[in-house]
């Protein structure tokens, strides 16, 4: 997953730095974008892929869940107090 979208003022020219204005956090890969495009017409889809935990984590994971993607077989990166048991 490239779960991370930088955007800047301006295309920084050789040898100069520049500074992202805001960050975007969204999921991204193959496997996430055709489960979520063939939900998205209507077919019954699920994800067997592992999710970092922490603040990305989560922010990740709610915008998949939205997705319509059944996501119960991909292992989520928590502290075990958090995890829900089957």
């Amino acid at each position: 997953m490239r779960p991370h979208l930088y955007r800047a003022h301006r295309t920084a020219t050789l040898g100069e730095e520049t500074y992202a204005k805001d960050l975007a956090v969204e999921p991204g890969g193959g496997g996430f974008i055709t489960a979520a495009n063939l939900s998205a017409l209507g077919h019954k889809t699920t994800l067997l892929a592992s999710m970092p935990g922490g603040p990305f984590g989560s922010a990740i994971l709610e915008k998949m869940q939205r997705s319509g993607v059944d996501l119960s077989l991909s292992p989520y990166d928590q502290p075990m107090a958090h995890r829900s048991q089957p």
